[in-house]
């Protein structure tokens, strides 16, 4: 056997490795597979709470809820996740309706988390860029996540109802690279997707959670080291929440 055994060691458990990740994925069950639609069941016709919770309060009277068209948006190996979307049906309101699961054994146990499909597909897809392509983009450049989330928060925090605006958001997902705006040195322009409660909404009896799908502008702070956000910070969130009241 050439080569040295240690070798022939790590190739032996790196092989042992990947049939046990293979196995879990395969175990993870389908998006409408019986058990998960079970769950989904027990998810949305639960206790008025609970239905408040994903419906938006005063619209867990509506009636019971059902989920329809459910579909497979996208899959991740390692850890085993599925991410799933279908739309979600109560009294003459639909809206769209995601999740993912992810495997939490040989034996096909899964756990379901909810969340916006369009957060939970470009969440997975980068996860697959930085394990597949080591992608240098799959964390926003120049940026990176981290330092992203805490300017966008603190614009956030800024605007004029900012403690509330902060408690409106859920989820919140950078896309995979920002750009510079044009005719402005040093200002970014970077696509966030996030989920946000909107009061109005849920005042005239309508889901109040939207997708806010839109740039925002970032920039160096005075020592260049950290980021910040750019004056027209305050402008971008408002055209991002009028659009999403649109859609």
């Amino acid at each position: 056997m050439p080569g040295p055994w240690w070798a022939w060691v790590l190739v032996l458990l790196f092989i042992s490795y990947g049939v046990h990740q293979e196995r879990k994925a395969r175990s993870l069950p389908d998006c409408d597979d019986d058990r998960v639609l079970a769950s989904i069941d027990k998810m949305v016709r639960g206790p008025a709470e609970q239905r408040a919770a994903i419906l938006g309060h005063g619209n867990e009277r509506l009636g019971m809820p059902a989920v329809s068209g459910i579909h497979q948006i996208s899959q991740y190996d390692s850890p085993a996740t599925r991410a799933c979307a279908g739309t979600l049906t109560f009294g003459r309101i639909k809206r769209p309706f995601g999740y993912t699961l992810e495997s939490k054994g040989d034996e096909g146990a899964f756990v379901m988390e909810r969340g916006v499909p369009a957060i939970i597909k470009e969440r997975l897809e980068q996860w697959d860029w930085k394990r597949h392509f080591r992608h240098r983009h799959y964390t926003p450049d120049p940026m990176g996540m981290p330092a992203l989330r805490k300017a966008f928060f603190a614009g956030v925090g800024q605007l004029a109802e900012g403690q509330r605006e902060l408690d409106a958001i859920h989820d919140l997902q950078p896309d995979a690279r920002c750009n510079q705006a044009s005719r402005q040195v040093g200002v970014y322009r970077c696509r966030m997707l996030v989920e946000r409660d909107d009061p109005k909404l849920a005042a005239a009896g309508l889901p109040s959670s939207t997708l806010l799908d839109s740039e925002f502008s970032f920039q160096r702070d005075d020592s260049g080291q950290a980021w910040r956000p750019a004056p027209g910070f305050a402008e971008d969130f408002r055209k991002a929440v009028q659009a999403a009241r649109i859609d």
